[in-house]
């Protein structure tokens, strides 16, 4: 269950809220998507990583107590790899 169903991630065929932590390895395709506003960004890396994604909560206090409400997303590109002396990693990026 989500608070917030009309906003999710797609990735690699499968959909996450995105009010939930969420670790993925072997990422090259996410899609982010607001029903709501009808939008959406899609990022695309040349090279699988691993993604990490944690929301991002404002807490306020009002009349009926404290209240916890999604701000936004923190979104993480991970590569492992190894260089030796004067050699070169290219991982290309794409937003859409």
């Amino acid at each position: 269950y989500s608070p917030y169903p009309f906003l999710f991630a797609e990735i690699e065929k499968r959909s996450f809220y995105l009010d939930k932590n969420f670790e993925i390895d072997n990422v090259s395709f996410l899609n982010v998507i607001d029903k709501k506003r009808k939008k959406s960004i899609s990022f695309r890396t040349s090279t699988p990583v691993t993604l990490w994604h944690f929301p991002v909560f404002h807490i306020s206090s009002s009349e009926r107590g404290l209240e916890k409400t999604y701000q936004g997303s923190s979104v993480t590109f991970l590569s492992k790899f190894k260089l030796r002396k004067n050699d070169l990693k290219e991982i290309h990026f794409e937003v859409e």
